[in-house]
């Protein structure tokens, strides 16, 4: 089974429904996947660096409790840890504020070797700014990447170097419309990548210079947080029992990458009916 390392920031969610504080967890989009990761027995490798204050001891007791891996957490001092007010719609969509300070640098500089069946991934709202840029050069070609940008507003000037490094590109339909692009447009701007874009009803992917397109059932979410960060932990949970490396991942079939899918999609909607930005223990 292929190891996963992947690096982002962690954040303290304070979640709000009717403007009233309802609970607050560590979360993160990509420390969301790697905390459900770790919870489905896969070797999850977290890379991140948090402030040496309160909010810090949040993030590292949790991770103790969750039995994670702290090696490649890095506290800094005189750092912010950073927060995120969360406040649940009506729609059951939700709207962040966020404080606290990315240290981009020390990012780059928490990167650690990678084997070439090991799987990365990078992303974040953040990914795509130009301060981004020592964390982009850091990143090795060897393992398979995997690029989440969860766009939420502009595009930044980064994005396409990310996509350009990345073998899978994982997007949602909200961060497809932030780049003013159709599927078809963006297959044909990244054509050798494996490509997927996932909807509430649908997910269409791109494989072998062929769209595709998945239907799915549809629920009624009791929270959406999450959502796409518990797909892309049960995509990967999947990817990492197949043995494919860098050089091989092209080779994916269409069933294999169709089960990789499919399992994302249950991690997701598992995620949707709970207040949890995490898949349950021993999920499978």
């Amino acid at each position: 089974m292929s190891r996963v390392f992947s690096l982002g920031t962690m954040i303290l969610d304070v979640m709000f429904e009717n403007y009233q504080a309802k609970n607050s967890n560590p979360g993160g989009a990509i420390f969301n996947t790697s905390v459900s990761l770790n919870r489905m027995n896969v070797d999850t490798n977290f890379i991140t660096v948090i402030g040496e204050d309160e909010v810090g001891k949040i993030f590292l007791n949790f991770c103790e409790q969750e039995n994670m891996k702290q090696v490649n957490i890095v506290s800094k001092k005189g750092m912010q840890s950073m927060v995120a007010l969360a406040f649940l719609q009506k729609s059951h969509s939700t709207n962040y504020e966020f404080f606290g300070e990315i240290p981009y640098q020390a990012l780059a500089d928490a990167i650690p070797l990678m084997r070439s069946t090991d799987i990365f991934l990078f992303g974040d709202f953040f990914s795509s700014r130009s301060e981004f840029a020592p964390v982009l050069q850091q990143i090795q070609y060897t393992p398979i990447l995997y690029f989440d940008p969860n766009i939420r507003s502009a595009i930044g000037p980064l994005f396409w170097d990310c996509v350009s490094k990345c073998d899978i590109l994982r997007l949602s339909a909200d961060d497809l419309h932030s780049l003013n692009l159709s599927f078809t447009q963006l297959c044909s701007k990244a054509h050798d990548k494996i490509i997927i874009v996932t909807d509430i009803e649908s997910v269409q992917f791109y494989l072998n210079k062929t769209p595709h397109t998945l239907n799915i059932s549809k629920i009624t979410p009791v929270c959406t947080i999450g959502a796409g960060d518990n797909f892309n932990a049960g995509f990967l949970k999947k990817l990492s029992t197949l043995g494919l490396e860098r050089a091989t991942i092209q080779s994916i079939s269409e069933q294999q990458l169709q089960d990789c899918i499919l399992f994302g999609i249950k991690c997701a909607q598992k995620v949707c009916m709970s207040f949890e930005n995490f898949v349950p223990r021993e999920f499978d």
